[in-house]
């Protein structure tokens, strides 16, 4: 039979859990900024009004719907 005190017996109950909330943390923030990133490829920002719009077509270049402008398809940068 093992010996083992409870402390040790704690901390082997302990680590599994704190691995699998660590694991599921990592996870969660990978998916989370995969999502911002496909999110900053879908809209447009505007360059005359600043407005940030979803585009309607798949064209390079697209009117804002606000101030009529043309603007370019580019992945919207971090602030």
């Amino acid at each position: 039979m093992f010996e083992i005190s409870l402390s040790h017996l704690i901390l082997l109950c302990m680590i599994p859990g704190l691995l699998t909330v660590g694991g599921l943390w990592l996870i969660s923030v990978w998916r989370e900024r995969s999502r911002d990133r496909r999110q900053r490829l879908r809209v447009v920002r505007c360059r005359i009004c600043g407005r940030v719009y979803p585009p309607e077509t798949r064209d390079v270049i697209t009117s804002c719907p606000s101030c009529g402008s043309a603007n370019e398809r580019a992945p919207l940068r971090m602030i």
